[in-house]
């Protein structure tokens, strides 16, 4: 949430870099979650709520 606030504030200053910078961020953290999660292969997943939920 944090970093999506940034990035609005980067679009509404119209910072391009830090746009970008932002983006890419945002793109490696959730492909890290991905690749954390498919490595697990738990029972534990976390909802669209942020939320732990058990299989």
């Amino acid at each position: 949430m944090e970093l999506t606030s940034l990035y609005r504030h980067a679009v509404r200053l119209g910072d391009e870099l830090a746009q970008h910078e932002l983006k890419t961020l945002v793109e490696e953290l959730e492909q890290e979650v991905a690749v954390a999660h498919a490595a697990a292969g738990s029972k534990k997943a976390v909802g669209e709520d942020g939320f732990q939920q058990n299989k």
